[in-house]
């Protein structure tokens, strides 16, 4: 338990959770926006549809990715730029020989001075860092779990791709070199599996069009035709590699529903497309269509397991596009008007808890005195009431902002043995709680009068 608590304050942590949060913000942004676009621009084609899904699901992530490093900077600027804050007096701690205790004035450690100001922990209130770095360790579980899934789904595709038996010769293999030809595809070849239900294209280096075996038992090759052109299509497109950089964007932005969305709206386009490139090389977008539906009725009948992670819209919305046409992106006012209105809060609103983050990781993730070339005001007494010892001097070494003391015995015995407790204390802007930092025991021999460097 003292292990995970340890950890929850690391100030990494809390950062990953800033950047986890911040993140919600600029996948929202992203998403309202390609959702504007899409009722201005209702009709655009289905290209024009996967690029700006694409465009923006690329945005939101490379937003996300940068806000660490842009809080990191924010924070060190913050730091630079804090007042320099009022430092509380250095205590001291005398003890004198055990033999003569009972006529030793009693060492003391006062903090004189060393008021909390409630400002310097109003972020722990408002922010509760605990909470962040919860955040940020669930983020590192999800995304451990999600890179696991897509490997594994990953590993799924490569081994139906790998068992599949290729076909060489045959009705189907014309009917395949002719679409291979029609979409310009250089390098692919066709196998069949009873691991699939559908025709899928598998491979990026050296793509396979997978067919299921029930369809040539049941299916003529010209009816099969416009089907391959359109998985020779997925290939001369290279998606399979970009839906596997997609893949990886979700597992990043899984904890953003609007990753998600963005995501079905590049499916949806991308399969769009394809159907557009199938009927232009079918000729035919009635012969099209009744082949999709001919191939999910006996995906249906058979139940064979499909390929993880290939996964597009449903067949009927496919479907009522090729036969009406590219639907028109329609929204009422009222809600026209509300994503306009919460995409405008979201955008002002970012400000805020950025300037939040930043103020406090300046805390977290800085050091006190860590800067180079910037003082650090020190102040000391001279003397405490019921001290052995007197401060006169406090000069700054090579290694320490404190590091040489001059001191003199003001009591009537010797002292022995002398340790220093500093109080330090930063600006409310830079939202630092008060550190209490103690020396070592330094042997000294300090008699009655005399005075001593330490």
């Amino acid at each position: 338990m003292s292990d995970l608590r340890a950890l929850l304050d690391e100030p990494w942590l809390v950062l990953t959770g800033w950047s986890v949060v911040l993140s919600l913000w600029s996948t929202a942004i992203a998403a309202l926006g390609h959702e504007a676009w899409r009722i201005l621009g209702s009709r655009a084609t289905a290209p024009a549809q996967y690029r700006a899904a694409l465009v923006s699901l690329g945005a939101a992530l490379a937003i996300s990715l940068a806000t660490p490093v842009v809080l990191a900077v924010a924070a060190r600027a913050a730091e630079m730029t804090a007042p320099a804050a009022q430092t509380h007096p250095l205590t001291l701690a005398a003890r004198a020989p055990a033999s003569t205790r009972t006529d030793t004035p009693r060492a003391i450690v006062r903090q004189e001075g060393a008021r909390s100001d409630s400002s310097t922990h109003r972020w722990a209130l408002h922010v509760p860092a605990l909470g962040l770095a919860f955040v940020g360790l669930l983020w590192f579980s999800g995304v451990a779990v999600g890179l696991v899934r897509l490997l594994g789904g990953w590993f799924v595709a490569n081994r139906v791709g790998a068992r599949a038996a290729l076909i060489d010769g045959g009705p189907i293999h014309d009917t395949f070199e002719h679409m291979r030809g029609q979409t310009h595809v250089d390098h692919a070849r066709l196998a069949v599996s009873l691991d699939v239900e559908a025709p899928v294209a598998i491979g990026v280096t050296s793509p396979t069009v997978v067919v299921p075996g029930h369809l040539l038992d049941h299916l003529p090759p010209d009816v099969l035709a416009p089907i391959l052109a359109h998985e020779l299509s997925h290939v001369a497109r290279h998606d399979y590699a970009v839906n596997l950089a997609q893949c990886v964007a979700e597992v990043l932005l899984f904890h953003s529903p609007a990753t998600w969305w963005l995501g079905r709206r590049i499916r949806e386009a991308r399969e769009f497309c394809c159907d557009d490139s199938a009927v232009a090389v079918a000729g035919d977008r009635a012969k099209y269509v009744e082949a999709l539906t001919l191939v999910a009725r006996l995906g249906a009948l058979t139940g064979a397991r499909p390929v993880l992670g290939m996964a597009g819209p449903r067949l009927i919305t496919r479907v009522r596009r090729l036969l009406e046409g590219e639907p028109t992106v329609t929204l009422p006012y009222v809600r026209s008007a509300a994503i306009v209105t919460l995409a405008v809060l979201l955008a002002v609103a970012v400000p805020q808890p950025f300037n939040a983050a930043s103020a406090q990781l300046s805390a977290r993730l800085f050091a006190a005195g860590a800067q180079e070339n910037r003082a650090v005001p020190i102040g000391f007494p001279q003397r405490q009431d019921g001290s052995a010892l007197r401060i006169h001097r406090v000069e700054s070494t090579d290694t320490h902002v404190c590091g040489a003391f001059d001191v003199q015995n003001v009591s009537t015995v010797g002292v022995t043995r002398v340790r220093f407790i500093g109080i330090l204390s930063f600006s409310a802007a830079a939202n630092r709680p008060v550190q209490v930092v103690e020396s070592d025991m330094h042997d000294t021999a300090s008699a009655p009068g005399s005075q001593v460097r330490l």
